[in-house]
């Protein structure tokens, strides 16, 4: 049905954006999310734990999250 209109997937899937540059821009409205997220991961010897709805942008976020950390540690010349 999609593909009549011209797109060549639902509109409605939920497959998370990518932990990379491109991902980091397709990541709109969470910001506050996600410096908190980066907190709790960065400083904390803890498992962090994310609820929510399906299809909210959970995984989003961890992936996103997860690039900038690691970026982050490469720029501050601690690399792994």
């Amino acid at each position: 049905m999609w593909q009549q209109f011209g797109f060549s997937k639902s509109l409605y899937d939920t497959h998370p954006v990518k932990g990379n540059k491109q991902g980091e821009r397709l990541l709109v409205g969470r910001r506050d999310e996600l410096k908190k997220l980066k907190n709790r991961i960065d400083n904390q010897d803890l498992v962090v734990s994310l609820e929510g709805p399906n299809g909210v942008g959970k995984t989003s976020l961890v992936l996103v999250a997860g690039y900038q950390l690691e970026r982050d540690t490469r720029n501050r010349g601690m690399g792994w």
